[in-house]
């Protein structure tokens, strides 16, 4: 008897729903919300190297308040793919282009699930890198030096103060609800619903 959550040719993996996924071959119509948020949860960023567990959603969580409404789903689901291929940090992923390539092909797949715009926005981009830096200062104790915000913002450094505000007073509410990965998984879960995250196929 065939193992659906094995697969004929070993590529698919178990999905927290009872499904399973197979990311060399990526099937928008596998693909759910549910698992997004339960995974993401349990995923913690920086290869486990914060000062506590910092997941994949808390962080896509973060970005998505930081954009504005027309880009928040983008936002909460920029992150999306790594439910299925995992987190590797920067300087390892940036070594194996096939990583890249896996990872590139099952963010379009999430992006004709939820009928996402196909180009990420650049104030996703943005915000994103933002919260990367925020996080640096939060959770490796690492300040964040002005050539940095002049560097990767330009013009838009003007917007710092507001991003800054932002992201300490959703961080404080999130600590605040925060008991690990499965209120995180809520949390990510409602946001989506606030958002009106849904499928578009």
């Amino acid at each position: 008897m065939k193992n659906s959550a094995i697969g004929c040719n070993g590529t698919y993996m178990p999905t927290v729903s009872g499904g399973s996924f197979d990311p060399f071959n990526p099937d928008p119509a596998q693909i759910k919300l549910t698992d997004i948020a339960h995974h993401l949860s349990n995923l913690c960023r920086f290869g486990g190297s914060t000062s506590r567990f910092y997941s994949v959603a808390e962080h896509s969580l973060m970005v998505s308040y930081l954009v504005s409404p027309e880009n928040a789903q983008w936002a909460l689901l920029h992150d999306a793919s790594e439910a299925y291929v995992v987190d590797l940090p920067k300087p390892i992923k940036v070594k194996f282009p096939a990583y890249i390539e896996l990872e590139d092909g099952v963010e379009k797949a999430v992006i004709k699930c939820f009928g996402l715009n196909p180009n990420k926005p650049d104030e996703v981009i943005t915000a994103d890198i933002f919260a990367l830096a925020m996080e640096a200062v939060f959770f490796h104790r690492h300040g964040v030096w002005p050539k940095f915000w002049q560097e990767k913002f330009g013009e838009m450094i003007s917007e710092i103060p507001r991003w800054e505000e932002i992201w300490h007073r959703k961080m404080t509410q999130i600590n605040t609800l925060n008991t690990g990965p499965q209120s995180i998984s809520v949390l990510f879960a409602m946001r989506a619903e606030e958002l009106g995250v849904q499928r578009a196929i």
